[in-house]
């Protein structure tokens, strides 16, 4: 598998170039005036004048405009691959490092086509009658030609979709002639890779900063005819995948327009889009009819132009109106939110971890902090739900390990046929934050955000905080670290969980650690929505330690039957600010299998058939 290029979010490298403005300007035009908001110019080549602008405003510095040739503007990366003579792709990478912006992390690479040659045999030269059908949807056969369309060998149309790498990865038929049923006659072929189509039309290196995004082929077409470059989705708008497979693609634009069909499913499936890829550059409109290609046949050109030019984002609302909350009240009243988060690991255990919410464990040292949330995380895996691992105390292989065991309950698993298999579900439900060292909170963070955009990941794990690039000594950093997870939280519909130590253990750790005792600044005690504490019964532990040493004193039914006899330790949840509930339960740790049960017996699968088969 190819390693995906280095690649940059563009709303970092806006938000940092803010501060630097002045030094980017002057990096190419050592001549420009400051006047109010903004440098002038007298072209972009650099020549004495006034005729050109290049904003210094936070909101979109960099913008540049040459009001003596309108069609000479753009944002700061299309200034620098003007400059440099270079892409646009690379003029963002030359941009990102100049403002010394870390790449995004992919946690995986895109999947690349392993058959474009097979694939390529389904397309046939266009033929009349496709060429008329098209015709009949006010499609030319150049529209059709500059997509790619072809016949496909078993009759119909052909629409090819290729991968990141620029091979063909599925190949979609439409049949000129509606099924028996009445039903649209489309067909894909095997394994398809669920990436955009039209890609080459809407190129982020022809200069452009706005990507329409249409629910079908002949949308996208359309919108090309009326003058619109635009790409479509690959299946229906309940898969997303193409967001994971193109991701880089569409991390290129500044700008995305959402044209989806005017009905329901559609506009649910804006909103989904939007939540994944950011309301800070994700704009939806909604065509009066049901889609772009009726436009176009209606002949309603302007129409569409005008409403992509009007289309504007929702304004961040400093106060807001109580009627436009009236059933949010309603469904809060009626406890309906309580009921939206994941459940506990634990069976019948009252804490659920909610959306826009943070949980916090904490205990002491080696009393199984961290072996808990792998048993949360686990259990989600087991669900088909994604989680997202950052931790920083031990090499991130052995945490996966450890996860992987929690959700067989089988310590042979890796001397068996199944690991394969068992392995391969996890890797596709448990990404694991790559780095070990200390990290900063805001790259965490932003690294957290793109794998909630592009892979729907909504659990995070941060094992543990003392461990980001945080001066232990400096609370106000600490305060300020905190806020910014409790933002992250606030802004995306995820769950945070967050592991913290205590600050130095009392004498005695007979009895699980108070909240007040948590290491490091108040918020971090303050902001998480709960806060879980995890004991383990040293005693006992020990006690075991010292049977087990005895080899020709204790058998290991008898050893066993002690590790039955009493729990191993306590789950006590301190806060939990949506319910007010703070339940307790006991549990038993099974080493062997890393799991937290509530009863002393073996473990079993965190499954009821096993999902990888």
């Amino acid at each position: 598998m190819i390693e995906e290029n280095p690649f940059y979010d563009l709303a970092q490298i806006k938000q940092a170039l803010s501060g630097r403005i002045h030094e980017f300007v002057m990096e190419f035009y050592p001549e420009a005036k400051k006047e109010s908001a903004c440098y002038k110019i007298g072209s972009i080549d650099g020549e004495k004048g006034k005729s050109m602008m290049i904003s210094t405003r936070p909101d979109n510095a960099g913008y540049f405009k040459d009001f003596a040739n309108p069609n000479i503007a753009g944002p700061a990366w299309h200034l620098v691959a003007h400059k440099q003579n270079v892409s646009i792709k690379e003029a963002i990478r030359w941009l990102a490092q100049w403002l010394k912006i870390p790449a995004i992390q992919s946690f995986g690479n895109t999947t690349k086509s392993s058959n474009p040659v097979e694939l390529a045999s389904f397309m046939r030269e266009l033929s009349n009658d496709s060429i008329e059908y098209a015709a009949g949807r006010h499609i030319s056969e150049d529209t059709l030609r500059k997509y790619g369309v072809s016949n496909h060998r078993n009759g119909g149309i052909a629409f090819p979709y290729y991968d990141a790498f620029g091979n063909l990865g599925m190949v979609k038929k439409w049949g000129l002639q509606p099924k028996e049923d009445g039903k649209k006659d489309t067909w894909v072929t095997a394994d398809p890779i669920m990436s955009l189509f039209g890609k080459d039309v809407c190129d982020p290196d022809t200069k452009l900063t706005r990507l329409v995004i249409t629910e079908g082929e002949w949308d996208a077409m359309a919108c090309y005819e009326m003058g619109i470059p635009a790409v479509s989705i690959p299946m229906g708008v309940s898969n997303t995948n193409w967001i994971k497979e193109d991701y880089q693609f569409l991390s290129h634009f500044d700008e995305i327009i959402l044209m989806f069909d005017n009905d329901m499913a559609g506009q649910e499936a804006v909103k989904n889009v939007i939540e994944r890829l950011g309301s800070e550059r994700c704009l939806s409109v909604v065509v009066p009819l049901k889609d772009a290609n009726d436009m176009l046949r209606a002949n309603r050109v302007k129409e569409i132009h005008s409403l992509i030019e009007q289309a504007e984002r929702e304004p961040m609302a400093e106060i807001v109106d109580p009627v436009s909350m009236k059933e949010g009240v309603r469904a809060c009243m009626k406890g309906e939110h309580l009921s939206e988060g994941d459940p506990f690991f634990l069976p019948d255990f009252s804490l659920s971890f909610r959306p826009h919410e943070m949980t916090l464990w904490f205990g002491y040292s080696f009393h199984g902090k961290s072996q808990a949330v792998q048993n949360q995380v686990a259990s989600l895996a087991a669900m088909g739900k994604m989680s997202c691992v950052a931790s920083f105390e031990q090499p991130p292989q052995l945490t996966f390990a450890q996860i992987l065991g929690c959700v067989t309950a089988y310590p042979n698993l890796p001397f068996t046929e199944e690991f394969d298999a068992a392995f391969e579900y996890v890797s596709e439900h448990v990404l694991m934050y790559k780095s070990m060292e200390r990290t900063d909170p805001l790259h965490l963070v932003n690294t957290f955000i793109h794998a909630h955009k592009r892979y729907g990941v909504r659990t995070f794990v941060v094992d543990n905080v003392m461990t980001l690039n945080i001066d232990r000594g400096d609370n106000t950093a600490q305060a300020e670290a905190a806020d910014l997870l409790r933002v992250f939280v606030s802004k995306y519909p995820v769950h945070l969980h967050i592991v913290a130590h205590p600050r130095k253990p009392p004498e005695s750790v007979n009895k699980p650690a108070a909240m007040s005792e948590i290491r490091g600044a108040g918020e971090w005690g303050d902001m998480p929505h709960n806060i879980v504490s995890i004991w383990r019964d040293m005693s006992k532990a020990e006690s075991i330690a010292e049977r087990e040493d005895a080899m020709n004193s204790f058998s290991k039914e008898e050893i066993r039957e002690f590790w039955e006899s009493t729990p191993c330790g306590k789950i006590h949840v301190r806060k939990q600010r949506t319910t007010g509930d703070t339940p307790m339960t006991k549990f038993w740790y099974h080493k062997e299998t890393n799991r937290f049960m509530q009863q002393p017996t073996h473990p079993s699968p965190m499954y009821d058939e096993k999902p990888w088969e």
